[in-house]
């Protein structure tokens, strides 16, 4: 059981979610129980960290307030004597290594991509020691357990890749030396050599997965603030509905495009094992919540499962001139980009390579563009019809469903529904997934197009 940070933002809601701990530890046997750090906590780190660069000495009256709240907390729910000296002390060392190495960043006026994983681990290794001791005051047979024992990574700061094989092996021989529920630290992991590192934002999701498959449990539940995956996004479409079920793929395609119940790389994992993902709302357990699985049972009326988009984006187009393209250009291209930490919405390339489109972040916009002019220097230089344009205020809206491009008519809907409405597609990428087909409009028309979208496809 995963539980993200809405869910233990504060007393009330923690209180909610022991509750249903206690409910499940009745009927299952909990492998494992991870946590990400409370409400706010890891914006609030953030933000201690860049005052703490800028050379803002404010942020030592801000860690003090974030280190009473912790200890607030933590004399609410650990009523046991014993559990609470434990988690006193471990949590008072905490926000003493934490004070030192802001002072260190202040000193320094560096907070590197590497001391920012650092600092940010002590928001789930503060609440999960914090709610280890609690499920123990409630009579719950559990251990605090650090990720980073467990969960081994490359050295990419921010985002790091898991080394699957011996990260599998770690879980298994830890879990093999304990019989007790462990409680886990989300989203926080190391290097071979015990640096810390991060799976990114959401990456409690994929700590779960990773714990789940290696362990072969019979389910990974997901709980957050919302009921499940929805086919649209509730706060555009009234009218938006529970999906009951998803397959892995579909999955992956909707939280890739957008849809933030799930962390992308949550599904990897689980998918290689066959382990059933179930996404619930902490805030009403009693909704039945949406199920990732490898066969969908359950019969489906609608051709797709759901409508998502990605606002803030910019599309940029490499032109390679006129009658004749520049052999290699999306190799070229791509292989520039390719040791950025970038993430790529959308893609679609023009005959004979003559010219390709590319949507990103609008605020990757400027370093991009470097890039491809340092690496098409020359050809941006001699040749006059040879040019790289942008256009910004962009979103990419997805239609997702399994094998979608099979059902005859799915694409002609959509763009009659869109054209009908005047709305201009700025560019289509559909490939081979048989699963979505992404498109580009401007930002201004996302609202209007995904509610015309699901007005036409979920009657």
């Amino acid at each position: 059981m995963k539980f993200g940070g809405s869910s233990v933002g504060s007393v009330a809601r923690i209180e909610n979610v022991l509750n249903i701990i206690q409910e499940s530890a009745s009927k299952h046997e909990l492998k494992a129980l991870v946590f990400s750090a409370f409400g706010e906590t890891t914006d609030l780190l953030i933000e201690l960290g860049e005052q703490a660069a800028f050379g803002d000495a404010d942020y030592r009256a801000s860690l003090k307030e974030l280190s009473r709240f912790h200890f607030g907390i933590l004399d609410y729910f650990v009523s046991d004597a014993g559990c609470k000296v434990i988690a006193q002390r471990k949590i008072t060392e905490n926000f003493e290594v934490l004070g030192e190495l802001l002072n260190s960043i202040y000193l320094s006026r560096d907070f590197n991509p590497r001391f920012r994983d650092l600092i940010l681990s002590f928001g789930e290794r503060n609440s999960n020691r914090i709610l280890a001791e609690a499920l123990k005051s409630r009579g719950i047979n559990c251990a605090y357990a650090d990720a980073r024992k467990m969960i081994k990574t490359n050295n990419r700061f921010g985002g790091a890749r898991v080394l699957e094989e011996i990260t599998q092996q770690k879980i298994n021989a830890h879990f093999r030396e304990r019989n007790m529920t462990q409680v886990v630290t989300g989203f926080i992991s190391s290097t071979i050599d015990e640096i810390s590192t991060s799976l990114g934002r959401g990456g409690s999701d994929y700590t779960a997965s990773l714990l789940g498959s290696a362990l072969e449990v019979d389910r990974i539940e997901i709980w957050s603030d919302v009921n499940g995956v929805m086919t649209a996004n509730p706060n555009i479409v009234k009218e938006a509905r529970n999906l009951k079920e998803l397959n892995y793929m579909e999955a992956m395609e909707l939280s890739h495009f957008g849809a933030k119940v799930l962390y992308p790389p949550t599904i990897i994992p689980a998918q290689k094992t066959g382990t059933s993902i179930l996404i619930k709302n902490s805030l009403r357990p009693e909704d039945s919540g949406t199920w990732i699985i490898a066969e969908k049972k359950l019969a489906q009326d609608e051709d797709i499962s759901g409508i998502t988009s990605i606002p803030g984006l910019s599309i940029l187009t490499l032109e390679g001139g006129t009658g004749r393209g520049i052999h290699g250009l999306a190799g070229r291209l791509f292989g520039c980009l390719s040791e950025e930490d970038l993430d790529i919405y959308l893609v679609t390339q023009g005959s004979s390579e003559l010219s390709i489109s590319f949507a990103i972040l609008a605020s990757e916009e400027a370093r991009v563009g470097d890039l491809i002019s340092k690496e098409f220097n020359k050809e941006l230089r001699e040749m006059e019809q040879f040019r790289l344009t942008s256009e910004s205020n962009m979103c990419a809206i997805a239609i997702v469903g399994e094998k979608i491009l099979f059902k005859p008519g799915i694409i002609g809907r959509a763009f009659h529904t869109l054209g009908q409405l005047a709305i201009n597609i700025e560019a289509i990428a559909h490939g081979s997934s048989e699963r979505n087909i992404a498109f580009l409009v401007h930002e201004k028309d996302q609202d209007r197009s995904i509610n015309a979208l699901h007005s036409e496809f979920f009657k």
